[in-house]
């Protein structure tokens, strides 16, 4: 049970982690770089 949710996890990670530092640049560029503190 573990080792299936460590590979749901892996997935999840591939999927969204390169869409949430995408999200960041484009709020970054949006807001000017002033604001940071979106995921902090």
């Amino acid at each position: 049970m573990k080792q299936g949710y460590s590979a749901h996890f892996n997935y999840f990670v591939m999927i969204y982690l390169p869409l949430i530092f995408r999200l960041r640049a484009a709020v970054s560029r949006l807001k000017g770089g002033r604001h940071m503190s979106l995921a902090e």
